[in-house]
């Protein structure tokens, strides 16, 4: 495998053969404690799917964030993942990460995440920020095995379909806690 700085325009019919659907068979339940919340991975009697729909952010001019990359199998692209950098809290925002659903499970993801990790490094992040659902369990699996902890929700962010969903923000510090302050 190879990450490589994503093309564009060149890039965007490859990235449009990428499969992305995710599939769960359970769900982050969420709980109010009086201390906060607790998660409780619960089984679906029915899994459930969803198409991450990204390509149109990849060739907006109002997109959220500067840099793209992309993992590549020989010729064929194999995943993606895009990300910002936010000045004023000095975080590296990933904004996409995607891997086509016949290479999964080969490393594509944690590939495409440590040329995150080091852009954001590189321009002095203290860490690393996403946002997942609580449907998508093998996400937030995958990130927690790279070192993401999750560091916040939120219940209201979703609607339409998707409106029974909470979003799970997770973090990955670059910085030791002596560094940020």
């Amino acid at each position: 495998m190879n990450v490589r700085p994503l093309r564009l325009p060149d890039d965007v019919e490859a990235l449009s053969h990428l499969d992305v659907i995710s599939t769960a068979d359970t769900v982050l339940n969420v709980a109010t404690t009086a201390t906060g919340f607790s998660f409780t991975e619960t089984p679906v009697s029915v899994p459930s799917s969803k198409n991450h729909e990204f390509l149109a952010d990849v060739t907006s001019a109002d997109r959220e964030w500067a840099d793209g990359f992309v993992a590549c199998d020989g010729a064929n692209i194999t995943g993606f993942a895009a990300t910002g950098y936010s000045r004023w809290n000095r975080r590296q925002v990933l904004c996409h990460l995607y891997v086509d659903r016949a290479h999964r499970g080969r490393g594509i993801a944690r590939g495409l995440i440590e040329h995150v990790l080091d852009l954001g490094r590189a321009n002095g992040a203290r860490q690393v920020w996403l946002e997942t659902q609580n449907t998508n369990t093998p996400a937030v699996r995958a990130y927690q095995a790279m070192g993401f902890e999750i560091v916040g929700l939120d219940r209201t962010l979703y609607d339409g379909d998707a409106a029974h969903e909470t979003a799970l923000y997770l973090a990955k510090p670059l910085v030791s806690t002596s560094e940020r302050r």
